[in-house]
C-alpha cells in the first residue's frame, strides 16, 4: 500500500532497486547468458497491446480519481460560500430596534456570537470526522461544555452541532429577534450545509471498487517486469535507462491515482482541509469584526466565549418607540 503522506519519489523509490535489477538481470541474460528463452522479440504484440490497454485503464482509473478529489474541493467551496452567506444572515437579519435596551441588545449580540461559534464549531467538527480524528479539543472555547458533554454521545458530531443551531435560530424566532421569513432563509442555509455535508461523507465512505486497485497494482508491476526483456534485444545497453523510465512512469501514474482518490486524507496533494476550515473560520470572525486579526483566531480562543440564551435578557424592553 502507498502512503499518503508519500511525496512522488516515495512513491516510486521502494521499486527503484526492483526496476535496476530487471533491467539488469535482462542484459546480463541477453549479453552474458544469451539466455534467448526469456529474451522477448522487441516487436512482440502481447507486450505492446498489453502497454496501450494498461495506459488506457490507468486513465480511466486517474479519472475517476480525480474526479472525486475535484467533487471533493467543489463540495468544500461551496461550504466556504454558505459559510459567507450564513455569517451575513447572522448579523444583518437580527438587529435590536432603536428602542431596546441596553440588556436587549447585549443579549442580540450574544447570540449571535453564539451563531457564529456554532458555526466555526461545524466547520471544525466536520473536518476532524472526515480525517478520522476527536474533535473535542476544536470544539473547546467554541460551544458551552453542556453542549460539548452531550455531542460526546452522539455517533455524527458535525450534524448535531446543525441541529443545534437550527434549535437556537427557533429559540431566537421565538423570542421576536427573528421574523419566520428570515428564519426560512436561515434553515435553507443549514439545508445547504447538510447537502454539502453528506456528499463529502459519501465520497470518503465509497471508495472505487477494490477490484480497479487490485487488477492495476499487479499489472502494471507485471509490466515492468515483462518490458526490459522486451527493449534489450533492440536497446542493448540502454535497456537500463529505458526500463527504468518506463517503470518509473507507469509506477508513478498509478500511485498518484492511488492517493487522489482518498481526498480526505492527510497528505501532500490531498485536500488542505484544515487550511479551508482555519480559512472559514476567519471569515466567520470578521463576519462579527472586521478589524479582527488572523493572528487571534488559532491557538487561544478563550477570548470567544459563547455566551448562551439563558444568561441574558430574552426579551426587548417594554418601553414604546418613539415617535
Amino acid at each position: 500500500m502507498i502512503d499518503e503522506n508519500a511525496s512522488w519519489f516515495q512513491i516510486v523509490k521502494a521499486h527503484l532497486l526492483t526496476l535496476v535489477g530487471i533491467t539488469i538481470l535482462s542484459l546480463a541474460a541477453y549479453e552474458l547468458v544469451a539466455w534467448n528463452l526469456i529474451v522477448l522479440p522487441s516487436n512482440t504484440l502481447p507486450i505492446n497491446v498489453l502497454g496501450i490497454a494498461l495506459s488506457v485503464f490507468i486513465g480511466f482509473r486517474n479519472n475517476t480519481a480525480y474526479d472525486r478529489y475535484w467533487e471533493a474541493r467543489k463540495l468544500w467551496g461551496n461550504l466556504t460560500n454558505s459559510s459567507r452567506t450564513y455569517g451575513r444572515q447572522v448579523v444583518t437579519f437580527v438587529n435590536p430596534p432603536h428602542y431596546a435596551s441596553a440588556e436587549a441588545v447585549l443579549a442580540i449580540h450574544a447570540w449571535k456570537d453564539e451563531m457564529i461559534n456554532g458555526m466555526i464549531a461545524y466547520i471544525q467538527a466536520l473536518r476532524c470526522s472526515l480525517h478520522d480524528e476527536e474533535p473535542w479539543d476544536d470544539l473547546a472555547g467554541l460551544l458551552p461544555e453542556s453542549v460539548i458533554s452531550r455531542l460526546q454521545r452522539q455517533r455524527n458530531v458535525p450534524s448535531s452541532i446543525l441541529n443545534w443551531l437550527g434549535r437556537r435560530a427557533v429559540e431566537a424566532t421565538q423570542n421576536g429577534w427573528l421574523d419566520e421569513l428570515r428564519l426560512q432563509r436561515i434553515d435553507s442555509t443549514f439545508n445547504d450545509f447538510a447537502n454539502y455535508q453528506g456528499g463529502c461523507e459519501r465520497i470518503k465512505k465509497t471508495t472505487i471498487p477494490a477490484y480497479f486497485s487490485l487488477f492495476t497494482y499487479y499489472v502494471v508491476r507485471v509490466y515492468c517486469f515483462v518490458v526490459p526483456f522486451a527493449l534489450v534485444e533492440s536497446m542493448g545497453i540502454f535497456t537500463a535507462f529505458a526500463g527504468v523510465g518506463f517503470g518509473t512512469v507507469f509506477l508513478l501514474l498509478d500511485g498518484i491515482g492511488r492517493l487522489i482518490e482518498h481526498p480526505f486524507r492527510q497528505g501532500p496533494i490531498t485536500l488542505p482541509l484544515t487550511s479551508i476550515a482555519l480559512s472559514i473560520e476567519i471569515g466567520l470572525r470578521q463576519t462579527l469584526d472586521p478589524l479582527h486579526s488572523c493572528d487571534e483566531v488559532r491557538p487561544d480562543r478563550t477570548s470567544f466565549r459563547p455566551v448562551t440564551l439563558t444568561e441574558v435578557p430574552t426579551t426587548f424592553a417594554s418601553r414604546e418607540p418613539k415617535t
